[in-house]
């Protein structure tokens, strides 16, 4: 009778392989590094922070509806669309899009000064930087309606330019 057990070789990909073109002269197989210890030297909780923050900029869409039904912007509002119901209204609808495109817009341009302050002052500084920009986006989209001036863009925008740095 036939065996049906399979035996396994070593698979080739296993093994570092040599690139076709080395312009170092000698070749150095790197190290294996624990994965934790190479998170917890990227900073660890800041880490998680910056890929948190990052969802605030980039997953817009699902925070929309919720600053909708907060009010955000109901100002720009004219009063037949409010009487008409119609959620979200035109001025409306412009300032959020607003809000997001400078946001967006913030990160990207900061990625250069922030890989530069990372790689000048370290994954700590830079996540001390990140979170002091990110309580004070939360701050000012927490007392937005009280501030004499329009306090959302100015918040949404640290937060976005907190979750890069940290």
């Amino acid at each position: 009778m036939e065996s049906w057990e399979r035996t396994r070789s070593q698979s080739p990909d296993r093994f570092p392989r040599r690139p076709s073109f080395n312009p170092i002269s000698e070749w150095v197989i790197p190290a294996k590094t624990d994965t934790k210890a190479s998170i917890d030297q990227l900073g660890g909780k800041n880490f998680e922070v910056s890929r948190a923050t990052r969802v605030v900029v980039f997953g817009y869409a699902a925070i929309k509806p919720v600053l909708i039904e907060e009010g955000v912007y109901r100002d720009q509002c004219t009063l037949e669309e409010i009487r008409d119901g119609e959620l979200p209204c035109y001025g409306q609808e412009i300032r959020l899009n607003f809000m997001f495109a400078t946001a967006a817009v913030a990160t990207n341009v900061a990625a250069l000064p922030v890989g530069t302050i990372l790689d000048r002052f370290g994954p700590r500084v830079s996540g001390i930087i990140g979170s002091f920009l990110i309580a004070l986006g939360a701050a000012f989209l927490a007392f937005a309606k009280s501030f004499p001036f329009d306090g959302y863009i100015p918040g949404y925008l640290f937060l976005a330019l907190g979750g890069p740095v940290s």
